[in-house]
């Protein structure tokens, strides 16, 4: 009898896998609605993009993307026009009419100019009138975050700036037009090096909180229970084989790469 060398035969084994995975209907071109932004997807490359790629060619979809801000993507979605997004963060609301399936955690760190130190405890922030926040429009933090914004939102609302999008927050803390910003890491790391911010400093101020899971946001009126369920087959495809960890490590710094947890 002849044995197989055990190269050959785990790569037959992890076809045989792959083979195995359901695969989603689609019948159309799915349209993703995509937000461009550092490491995850500038000029078709990054994290997102990647991870779109590789769900194509194994589920053999077509997927039509269009960049646009977060508030446009939540809007789209929600009146049926979206079929899908990337790094979608759910909300009680958000989970009427989509379905979250995490691949990446990661946490939101109070970002602010070294010349002006943050306050310690967050009922300090929360009180202090010289210290305006600024925000992405419909963007979510994580718990704790998000109610000392709505708390200031409901003190003091003109305390709370809205911004297009996060570079234009990192333009404005140089600025000194906004005293505070919530970032993640690959963010904060993309942003101090690519637009010349050298004073700016990041700060977990919700320790006890964990990170907050990114996830691949399918429409429901697109797509049933089931075939979500496909899809969440597929990224957990990319996991178990280390497609997603190659991914990560393909963008992001070394030293930023431990800030993200792999799903």
């Amino acid at each position: 009898m002849k044995f197989l060398p055990i190269a050959v035969l785990c790569a037959l084994t992890g076809t045989a896998a792959l083979a195995a995975e359901p695969t989603p209907k689609c019948p159309a071109p799915i349209s993703v609605g995509v937000y461009g932004c550092c490491y995850f997807f500038e000029h078709d490359r990054g994290i997102d993009a990647d991870l779109l790629q590789a769900l194509a060619e194994r589920s053999g979809c077509d997927f039509r993307k269009t960049y646009m801000p977060r508030a446009r993507v939540w809007h789209e979605m929600k009146n049926a026009r979206l079929d899908m997004t990337t790094m979608g963060i759910e909300t009680p609301e958000r989970s009427q009419f989509a379905w979250f399936l995490g691949y990446v955690r990661t946490k939101y760190l109070a970002v602010y100019r070294a010349d002006r130190p943050l306050a310690a405890k967050l009922e300090q922030i929360a009180a202090d009138p010289g210290t305006v926040i600024g925000m992405v429009r419909s963007f979510h933090h994580g718990a704790v975050i998000d109610a000392l914004i709505e708390e200031v939102r409901q003190r003091q609302p003109n305390r709370i700036f809205e911004a297009r999008d996060e570079m234009t927050l990192f333009k404005l803390l140089a600025a000194g037009r906004v005293q505070l910003i919530f970032a993640e890491m690959p963010l904060f790391d993309y942003a101090t090096k690519n637009l010349g911010i050298k004073d700016a400093e990041a700060r977990d101020i919700a320790p006890e909180e964990a990170p907050v899971a990114r996830c691949l946001t399918l429409s429901k009126f697109r797509f049933s229970e089931a075939e979500a369920e496909k899809w969440r087959a597929l990224l957990g495809s990319l996991q178990r084989d280390g497609t997603m960890a190659r991914i990560i490590d393909k963008y992001l710094p070394i030293d930023v790469q431990k800030s993200v947890v792999r799903s």
